[in-house]
């Protein structure tokens, strides 16, 4: 079965709030659609049919509306697209369990890396935009990432952080981080390619303030395995905000954040807040999740 294949598409979330997610959309320049639910489904569309399907599910919205993304569009399982970990391999999509579904999404296909987060391309068979090459095989998307850091109470060892991926939610504006390390000169071209890192401000204390400094850097950190590869960017690109959250089983935080990636420069990074739970013996592995999109 010989269909094509794309990167130019703009990542949503069907569990976020409609109103910034179709700001998103009506900002970028991305031929395709993806719409991510937590459960794992996902949807392709044409921009031109992402606008249509809004316009024919006649759904009341207002800009105070707390509807998600996913019930103004009034998208089910059924129209989901279907997930691939190998392009080359493709069969054709199970139709069984949706017979009587038209919606364009169903045909389509959403390629993951290995990991089964990362959104390489879309397919399709009206699908023909060519696909860009990656230098690297990238580990995870910008749109929805998650860095999985051990952060050890009292001082305790440091585990190397394991990456994961899943949505997140909108994030407030951070402080401009201090000097990163040397970055390459070559220029990053429209496909940057970015390596996470989190980093306590201070020592880890039980029932104590904690500060996180969330990064995206140029170079590979010692504590960090994998990259995050962004969609494509426009030619002329310059600076790309991402929200950042994070999520702890022991730690309580009180904000969210918001970094830049500049070009061929430094990440300006952010600096989320929270407290360490009391009562934790010294050297516990305290697991942090840092989500982008």
């Amino acid at each position: 079965m010989k269909i094509g294949w794309s990167t130019d598409f703009i990542l949503v979330h069907g569990g976020n709030a409609a109103l910034a997610e179709l700001r998103r959309v009506d900002q970028a320049n991305a031929r395709w659609v993806v719409i991510e639910r937590l459960n794992g489904y996902r949807y392709v569309f044409s921009r031109d049919e992402f606008f249509e399907r809004l316009r024919l599910t006649r759904v009341p919205y207002r800009p105070e509306s707390t509807a998600t993304l996913a019930e103004v569009l009034d998208l089910h399982e059924t129209q989901a697209s279907t997930n691939v970990s190998d392009s080359a391999q493709l069969a054709p999509p199970n139709l069984s369990w949706r017979l009587n579904e038209t919606a364009p999404s169903v045909r389509r296909y959403v390629e993951l890396a290995p990991s089964g987060v990362q959104i390489l391309a879309v397919g399709g068979a009206d699908i023909s935009s060519p696909r860009k090459t990656r230098s690297m095989p990238p580990a995870f998307s910008a749109a929805e990432a998650d860095e999985s850091k051990h952060l050890a109470n009292g001082g305790g060892r440091r585990e190397v952080p394991r990456m994961r991926g899943r949505p997140s939610s909108d994030g407030e504006p951070s402080s401009g981080a201090p000097p990163q390390p040397t970055v390459p000169a070559e220029d990053e071209g429209t496909t940057p390619i970015r390596f996470p890192s989190i980093e306590p401000e201070a020592g880890v204390r039980s029932g104590a303030p904690i500060t996180l400094r969330v990064d995206l850097l140029r170079e590979e950190s010692p504590n960090t395995v994998g990259g995050l590869s962004l969609a494509a960017q426009p030619a002329d690109w310059q600076s790309i905000e991402l929200s950042v959250t994070l999520q702890s089983a022991m730690i309580d935080f009180d904000s969210t954040g918001l970094l830049t990636i500049r070009r061929n420069d430094s990440t300006l990074s952010a600096r989320i807040k929270g407290r360490v739970h009391a009562g934790l013996a010294d050297g516990t592995e305290i697991d942090v999740k840092a989500r982008f999109f």
